[in-house]
């Protein structure tokens, strides 16, 4: 896992984020950390206005490479990753 999209209003888009950046992400405006996963450096995007497209995209990416980066070869070999 490592995006979690409510699909039902009002939008919110949860992801993983950098351990080092996580205190300031999560104090931006339209971001909090992200309820039982923030021990784990994720953080709640509750305001979708003040992202655009390429940035939210950005932020995905880059919780998708960090989440990759912690499985185990075995659960990459599972996952053709």
């Amino acid at each position: 896992m490592f995006c979690v999209l409510a699909l039902e209003p009002p939008f919110k888009c949860s992801f993983k984020v950098p351990a080092d950046e996580f205190e300031e992400i999560s104090n931006r405006v339209g971001f909090l950390p992200a309820a039982y996963m923030a021990r784990a450096k994720w953080v709640t995007v509750i305001k979708p206005s003040v992202l655009q497209a390429r940035e939210l995209e950005s932020f995905i990416k880059q919780s998708y490479l960090l989440v990759k980066e912690k499985l185990t070869k075995k659960m990459k070999a599972q996952l053709g990753i």
